[in-house]
């Protein structure tokens, strides 16, 4: 995860086994840019969060962040 990189992680359902995720047992450093993708029409409901990130210590910061646009009055924040 470079500072010149895109990191991208997709979404197509509400469980672990449904969305992209990076498990890393010691420190992950993020740099670049992270976007979120949408697949196969996969909308998540009002108030639902993802854990795309779990490691023993984060660290860095991403550059940009791309989420995806969302139907109706729902959006995302990171």
């Amino acid at each position: 995860m470079g500072v010149t990189s895109t990191t991208l992680m997709e979404l197509v359902g509400m469980t672990g086994s449904e969305y992209d995720q990076l498990l890393v047992a010691g420190t992950l450093e993020v740099g670049g840019a992270l976007e979120v993708g949408l697949l196969d029409g996969f909308s998540p409901a009002a108030d639902t969060g993802f854990q795309i990130f779990n490691a023993g210590t984060l660290s860095g910061t991403f550059s940009l962040v791309l989420l995806p646009d969302l139907p109706g009055v729902l959006g995302c924040d990171s």
